[in-house]
């Protein structure tokens, strides 16, 4: 029995000779498609390849294993269609030595055929991830001591002054959390010497327009106006609700001057006006006039909730955002300067000691894996290397799952071995951003969103590029109800600004199955809300409760309750 397929699942199976920008969103049958598209690839009638000839990087073990499972039994399918052709014959064998992996398992490949290239010792071995957290708390200890038992009365100041500003108690852990959120964040990075070195150098700004030129200034005051905008619609809400009938009609030129605060505020654009407006700026207080007849109390239970809101992003607006004087934030920060400074010099000894235990003991992390992978595909220049050159000549295609997930460092490695540098467009990417939820662990979604914007998809992108964007927007998994409420609110709290895509019409989900009529109100979306202040027997509640089963549990006494007719009311 064939498959139907759309016309964009079509696009992305035959699309040739292009890089290639999949947006899959939830249920559009992705991992269907990609397998089609590969058994396209070695059944080609024109130039066939064989499967070992496609580097395929998935995001887990469990998806690689499940991708390789799937081809095999499509090859095993064709098979039983076309039992003499020996190319697929071929393909049963090679499928077991098919590059269909994690990116982790093929830098691993890389390093140990090019172990030659490194002055990595033979014999290494990858650690568990518990023994590198073990020498890396033991590590950074014996450097601390050190920085503890320095001499020089000036470099032993600049460290007491760090130690301070961090560790305020009597525990060095916010001290040595500061240190491996930078190490981590450095590790994630091609070069992450040169990453530390960029992060100094920022933190040299000299003059107020230096700072504002920063990108970490630029997206400090982005979070400002994204907080403002909240606050803005907090208080048309309010307008709207004072000017409503039964609504708190005393409340009206409160209002009206909530809503010029922030009106005002997005007039000004420069940061000396907005601050001068905060400043100037007095909330008015809530009139104490009573409630009329024909007002609605929970209304006016909502506008004081509202302007309740609304008034502490008003705060922060003016209290952090915009706090301080040109001068007062040159020198806010030329005081911190030198200990952001110490942090960085702290964090480069700790990377250059751990570095050195690893290779005396002959361990590898997997940071360590693709730092490696990148040093043999390039160069100190970032030109690709001649082993680089070598696998590219290997890899017909190189095909990256859950792609919103990758940083800048697997970007390196993974378009290395690409022909792109050679004139020839080989690289399919396939992921979702708006599933994007690994940026704790320095995942760059902005990669993703680049190619989403510069790929020439059906609404244009950028003219010279190379690539095509694919949309697969046709959700085959849920019904109509269930797609219409996600949209619905999806489309309210995603923006650009916050996740890196509008919610418009090339993010929604569309509706590509069929499913028997109703006559309505069957499939209705409930809501059901968790009371996160209910004790569980221990006399904890979900908020205090830190185990990793308390959600689970949480989420099955509310299903509990729906089964037993009882109230899931409550906040969560």
């Amino acid at each position: 029995m064939s498959v139907q397929w759309t016309d964009d699942q079509q696009k992305v199976i035959t699309t040739r000779a292009k890089n290639i920008l999949v947006s899959a969103s939830a249920g559009s049958g992705k991992t269907a498609v990609l397998v089609a598209r590969i058994m396209s690839l070695i059944t080609d009638s024109v130039r066939p390849f064989d499967i070992d000839r496609l580097l395929i990087v998935t995001f887990t073990k469990a998806a690689a294993g499940e991708m390789k499972d799937r081809i095999a039994a499509a090859i095993n399918d064709a098979q039983k269609l076309d039992p003499d052709n020996e190319h697929l014959m071929r393909q049963s064998g090679l499928i077991h030595n098919a590059k269909i992996t994690t990116i982790d398992g093929f830098c691993s490949t890389v390093l140990r055929s090019y172990c030659h290239l490194t002055d990595i010792e033979p014999g290494f071995r990858i650690a568990e991830e518990g023994e590198c957290e073990l020498l890396k708390h033991d590590t950074l200890e014996n450097v601390l001591q050190e920085y503890y038992a320095l001499e020089n009365p000036k470099e032993s100041r600049k460290f007491q002054a760090f130690v301070e500003s961090f560790a305020t108690g009597k525990s060095e852990k916010p001290l040595t959390e500061a240190v491996f959120r930078v190490f981590d964040a450095c590790e994630s990075q091609p070069d992450p010497l040169s990453w530390l070195a960029m992060c100094r150098e920022n933190n040299r700004a000299g003059s107020f327009e230096e700072i504002l030129g920063t990108e970490w200034m630029q997206m400090f005051l982005s979070d400002g106006e994204m907080l403002a905008r909240e606050g803005l619609r907090l208080a048309k809400e309010n307008l709207a609700l004072a000017n409503r009938a039964d609504g708190p009609e005393a409340y009206l030129p409160m209002a009206e001057e909530d809503l010029r605060f922030y009106e005002k505020f997005f007039e000004l654009s420069g940061y000396e006006e907005r601050l001068a407006w905060c400043r100037d700026f007095t909330a008015p207080t809530l009139s104490k006039k009573r409630a009329g007849k024909e007002e609605n109390p929970a209304l006016r239970d909502l506008f004081k909730e509202n302007r309740s809101r609304h008034g502490k992003i008003r705060s922060d607006l003016c209290g952090v955002y915009y706090a301080g004087s040109p001068e007062q934030v040159v020198s806010a920060l030329a005081g911190s300067g030198e200990v952001l400074d110490e942090l960085i010099t702290v964090t480069e000894t700790f990377l250059s000691r751990y570095a050195e235990i690893k290779r005396e003991k002959k361990l590898i992390d997997f940071p360590d894996l693709e730092h490696y992978a990148l040093r043999i595909l390039r160069d100190e220049n970032g030109e690709r290397t001649d082993a680089a050159k070598e696998l590219a000549r290997n890899f017909e295609c190189v095909m990256v799952d859950e792609y919103q997930d990758s940083n800048y460092l697997q970007e390196a490695i993974l378009t290395a071995v690409t022909r792109m540098e050679e004139g020839q467009d080989n690289y399919f990417c396939v992921g979702d951003v708006k599933q994007s939820i690994y940026g704790f662990r320095h995942a760059r979604p902005d990669l993703f969103m680049r190619k989403f914007y510069d790929y020439a998809g059906e609404g244009g992108g950028d003219p010279i590029s190379r690539g095509v964007r694919i949309d697969l927007l046709k959700n085959f998994r849920s019904r109509k109800e269930v797609l219409d409420f996600s949209n619905g609110l999806f489309r309210q709290i995603m923006r650009r600004e916050i996740g890196g895509v509008d919610y418009d019409r090339d993010a929604e989900l569309f509706c590509g199955a069929s499913y028997p009529e109703t006559d309505g109100g069957e499939y209705d979306t409930e809501i059901l809300i968790a009371e996160a202040k209910e004790e569980n027997a221990d006399g904890s509640t979900f908020l205090e409760d830190t185990r990793r089963d308390a959600l689970k549990q949480l989420e099955a006494r509310i299903q509990k309750r729906e089964r037993t007719g009882r109230s899931s009311t409550g906040i969560l």
